[in-house]
């Protein structure tokens, strides 16, 4: 088992010469001293104390944690005060990793320390190796506390020196890359004394110079970089100063320039600019600014183009939101084919011709014509062309509009069908009519009269003597009435009643064959009533038909409003009657 240390009695008192310590380089060697006062502090025990010597350790080597590589060089001195016996200093060597001195007094008469006086001990001429860090010296002493006769014990104790780099040395400046990209930050690199005061001096994005304190061996710019920057480290130390200066390329830079001659082509892919908002880009010379290929005129936000001079344009002119408040004149082809893009004109006319003529000339349009469906083109002459002008419409013409007359002061002809409709294209049915306020000649045919269609059919008989329907008039047309009796002492009265009138008329069985009996014209929206009754007669099996039609002036039907009787009951077996084979166009009412 290993007794612990004992702490000393009397630990020295270490003072090192410099402090810190500097380490010592290839160029400059550094030496220190070591100063050590011995017997004058004590720690946990009563004076007197007596001692039999006391040593001093210090490591040795070339690294950090070792003082020197050169023990040998190290000289010594003890101090006795006057009056005291001399002490005697040994060195010992033979350990490679450190150098022992040893202070002692005369042999069998330990030294009696009573607090009032001390030795000490001098180490100088220490050359310093070149590891900078703390360094341990150690100390021992063989002291008693029980008198000169005592029992003597072996106690240790340490202190710490450190050693620093203060040598003054600057190189390896660099950046971290030599070309970086536009609108990046650069990062720099170098090698120095770490206890020397650093600043950076560089040229900021606006072009002016800027400086910054630098250390630890690295610096960042604390902005983006828009150009080639040259920078320069400044290295301070005591009153030495010194310099190293590097330069970094930046990729697609920001250029400020006075005069530039360019013997190539210039290239700018995001534009060129002014000097600010609000001057403009001035391109001066006297042959003025030629564009090979296209030029694209834009502005910002709320600002305008203007053309002070004429603009020529031998090739194609391409504008893009700008206002011409003078006169343009393009004397080749004018193409506007962006989609959504519009072509404002105010007036619209032909070209100018020389001599000052007043007339404007015809305007040419050599292509179809498209404008928008809600909006209107207003046009107050149209003339067709050739020698028998004419004016072709390859679609729906809409002539007018709600409370608009429209006026053809010439003869109008047709080579088609006209149709006057009750609704348009794409909108509901409308109450149009058709008025003639004058004499409407007719020199040819004119088809006014719809399709007849069977709106009713009675089959009169015993069960069912008195049958009758009322309809509503959709259109204007007429109500035909024919009558078929089945033969013998039948007979039978159809009527007609519209606007409180009524027509009527008989039909007797010797009469078989049908025929029309009469016809009445009802108007639009009215009622018209239709009746078959049975007459007098001996009907007992037998039967007759009343069959009633609606001929429109038009396309129209008329809409059954009421049914007095059932017209479904079929015809008696023992004879058979005449049915209508055309469309159903009846909408019979509850």
């Amino acid at each position: 088992m290993t007794t612990p240390d004992l702490p000393m009695l009397l630990p020295p008192a270490m003072v090192p010469e410099p402090s810190p310590l500097h380490v010592s380089t290839f160029a400059k060697p550094e030496y220190a001293k070591l100063t050590f006062t011995y017997g004058t502090v004590k720690s946990g025990a009563n004076w007197p104390v007596h001692c039999k010597w006391f040593k001093v350790r210090v490591p040795t080597g070339r690294q950090a944690s070792a003082l020197t590589s050169e023990p040998t060089l190290i000289r010594s001195e003890l101090t006795v005060p006057s009056g005291k016996r001399q002490w005697n200093v040994e060195r010992d060597v033979r350990d490679p990793n450190q150098v022992v001195f040893t202070c002692s007094p005369p042999p069998d008469e330990p030294a009696a320390f009573d607090g009032t006086w001390s030795v000490q001990l001098e180490l100088w001429g220490i050359e310093v190796n070149g590891g900078a860090g703390p360094v341990d010296i150690t100390w021992e002493e063989s002291t008693s506390t029980t008198g000169a006769d005592g029992a003597y014990q072996n106690r240790t104790g340490r202190g710490e020196a450190s050693k620093r780099d203060d040598s003054f040395y600057l190189h390896s400046f660099r950046p971290a890359s030599v070309v970086i990209n536009r609108s990046t930050k650069a990062t720099l690199h170098w090698d120095g004394t770490p206890h020397a005061r650093y600043t950076m001096h560089y040229r900021k994005p606006d072009g002016t110079q800027d400086s910054r304190p630098a250390k630890d061996g690295t610096w960042i710019t604390p902005e983006n970089l828009v150009d080639d920057t040259s920078f320069t480290l400044e290295a301070t130390m005591g009153n030495e100063t010194r310099y190293l200066t590097t330069y970094i390329k930046v990729n697609n830079p920001d250029i400020i320039v006075n005069t530039a001659t360019a013997g190539g082509v210039i290239r700018a892919h995001d534009g060129i600019t002014g000097p600010n908002d609000t001057r403009p880009l001035e391109v001066r010379g006297g042959a003025g600014l030629l564009v090979h290929k296209s030029l694209d005129v834009g502005t910002y936000a709320g600002g305008t183009t203007t053309i002070r001079n004429p603009l020529t344009a031998n090739g194609n002119l391409t504008v893009h939101g700008s206002t011409v408040t003078g006169d343009l004149e393009a004397k080749g082809h004018v193409t506007a084919t962006q989609t959504n893009k519009i072509v404002r004109i105010r007036d619209l006319r032909g070209p100018v011709k020389s001599g000052g003529q007043t007339v404007d000339p015809p305007l040419n349009i050599q292509s179809d014509v498209t404008v928008n469906q809600s909006k209107t083109f207003k046009v107050r002459y149209v003339t067709g062309l050739g020698t028998y002008p004419a004016i072709d419409f390859d679609a729906h013409l809409n002539l007018s509009t709600p409370g608009r007359t429209t006026t053809v002061r010439g003869p109008l002809v047709t080579k088609g069908n006209v149709t006057f409709d009750q609704k348009s294209l794409h909108e509901p049915p409308q109450n149009n009519t058709v008025s003639v306020k004058s004499t409407a000649a007719l020199q040819g045919r004119v088809d006014a009269v719809g399709a007849p269609v069977l709106i009713a059919e009675f089959v009169v008989s015993s069960p069912r003597p008195d049958q009758q329907r009322t309809f509503t008039a959709q259109t204007s047309g007429f109500v035909l009435a024919r009558a078929h009796a089945g033969g013998g002492a039948e007979h039978v009265r159809l009527t007609i009643t519209t606007q409180g009138k009524s027509i009527e008329d008989d039909a007797h069985g010797t009469s078989r064959a049908g025929k029309n009996s009469m016809a009445v014209p009802v108007a639009a929206g009215r009622d018209f009533t239709v009746r078959a009754v049975k007459q007098s007669g001996a009907f007992n099996d037998r039967w007759a038909v009343g069959y009633f039609y609606w001929v429109p002036l038009g396309a129209g039907t008329a809409t059954a409003k009421t049914v007095m009787a059932d017209t479904d009951l079929a015809a008696p077996d023992t004879d058979t009657y005449p049915v209508d084979d055309g469309p159903a166009a009846v909408q019979e009412g509850p």
